[in-house]
């Protein structure tokens, strides 16, 4: 028979199982399944160990590391900064803490201003494999938006359940509008300097013609 305990990284023993006892013929094989009830886990990764015992003997394995998991979808970031006038890329980082794969996984965002909705987007839905982090990708249109920091709410979907988290994005003002301003105040003051550089001239070469005339 084979006895498996579980450990935390500590080495604190958490749990045990043993498997039924079985006979083997010689250069017989096998293998031994045993269920662990996790309820008394916390998620979370925890080390495993087996021993095995026969004629009065025993051997134990190598350690192994292992996760407990839950079905649950974790929001860990999302896009702080977009730009007024456009189109933006939101992005949702989310990470599954589930050891089996998570399907139709889809964010709704809503942008608020003092508890107003001000937009409303949908993401693309997605699956997650387990343990995986993944972006999850949507857009924001920001025609009608002006610059200011906005609350956000998002809240993701997926298998019946749902994960909610607030936060914080900045919409700037596009740095083109900038880079254009500052283009035509060059262009405006170059045109001036050449205006005033031509008058200089014409204004040089008059003072040498009179200059020649009297000479004459």
């Amino acid at each position: 028979f084979v006895t498996i305990d579980v450990f935390d990284f500590s080495g604190n023993k958490l749990a045990s199982k043993t498997t039924k006892t079985i006979s083997l013929k010689s250069l017989e094989k096998t293998s031994f399944v045993a269920e662990l009830d996790t309820d008394r886990l916390k998620t979370g990764q925890y080390k495993g160990q087996a021993e095995v015992f026969y004629d009065q003997l025993s051997q134990k394995s190598n350690e192994a590391n292992f996760k407990v998991g839950e079905l649950i979808v974790h929001i860990t970031n999302q896009t702080r900064e977009v730009f007024t006038g456009q189109i933006n890329n939101f992005e949702i980082e989310v990470e599954s803490g589930w050891n089996n794969e998570i399907q139709n996984i889809i964010a709704e965002v809503t942008v608020e201003k003092d508890a107003i909705e001000i937009a409303n987007f949908q993401t693309f839905p997605t699956n997650l494999n387990p343990w995986e982090k993944k972006k999850l990708n949507g857009f924001l249109d920001t025609a009608n938006i002006e610059p200011a920091e906005y609350d956000l709410v998002m809240e993701v979907r997926y298998e019946g359940k749902s994960t909610k988290k607030e936060g914080k994005i900045q919409v700037k003002e596009h740095p083109s509008k900038f880079t254009l301003s500052n283009t035509a105040a060059i262009i405006i003051i170059a045109i001036v300097l050449i205006a005033i550089t031509n008058i200089i001239w014409i204004l040089k070469a008059k003072r040498v013609k009179k200059t020649v005339g009297k000479a004459s």
